[in-house]
């Protein structure tokens, strides 16, 4: 399982083109993402599952897995309005994400690498910003989960102004992976309708998270 993985990993296009083609710098990335796999304890995350999460931070649903888009690529839908900065520690919220991410890697399917975001911006206000979120959202992204696309949605004036400064913290490939739908109507270029959340005038029912029980664990 373990060489399955390596093998993987090391055959992304995104990790080539976001290295520059470099082989070198390729396998670096690759020894230092296992490494990090380990020292984080990726395989206890996703053994333990959701009781090692804060079940609050989960209640608010500003994290989950949606379905998969027209190309079979798992759908995760933030809404950023729901993450409060101080709200939740960071250790809380980095748990949170890593397990998103990894729950769907588990759903791809074969001969699929990619998965895809949606970032909500609706109502983004400013106890929004939480630039420590954004810099470890960034790191995870380039260093560890570069097969991502984002599709990012009702974009606000204060938002705009942040992405000027969040665009130079990036990796120069990863911009060319973010695309920001001007509507509604954008998206469904992507995504059925049918498991777009009602947020985004989508036909999904609305979430709700039901906490496990001492028979689930």
């Amino acid at each position: 399982m373990l060489l399955e993985q390596i093998i993987q990993m090391f055959f992304y296009f995104d990790g080539l083109e976001q290295k520059k083609w470099n082989i070198n710098d390729t396998v670096q990335q690759l020894i230092d993402t296992l490494k990090w796999r380990i020292s984080f304890n990726i395989k206890n995350i996703l053994k333990q599952g959701e009781s090692i999460l804060n079940q609050a931070e989960l209640q608010l649903g500003k994290m989950i897995i949606i379905g998969t888009d027209y190309y079979q690529r798992p759908v995760t839908y933030i809404q950023v309005s729901k993450h409060i900065k101080g709200e939740f520690s960071i250790e809380s919220t980095q748990l949170l994400t890593i397990f998103t991410v990894e729950t769907a890697r588990k759903l791809l399917e074969n001969g699929n690498e990619a998965a895809t975001v949606i970032i909500d911006l609706d109502w983004f206000l400013y106890r929004n910003l939480d630039y420590d979120f954004v810099k470890l959202l960034i790191s995870l992204l380039e260093n560890h989960y570069s097969e991502s696309l984002s599709l990012v949605i009702n974009t606000p004036y204060l938002f705009n102004i942040c992405w000027n400064i969040i665009k130079y913290w990036l990796d120069p490939v990863v911009p060319s992976k973010i695309i920001f739908l001007k509507n509604y109507n954008d998206l469904l270029n992507y995504i059925d309708i049918s498991i777009i959340p009602k947020e985004l005038n989508g036909q999904s029912i609305r979430f709700k998270y039901i906490s496990p029980i001492k028979q689930d664990k």
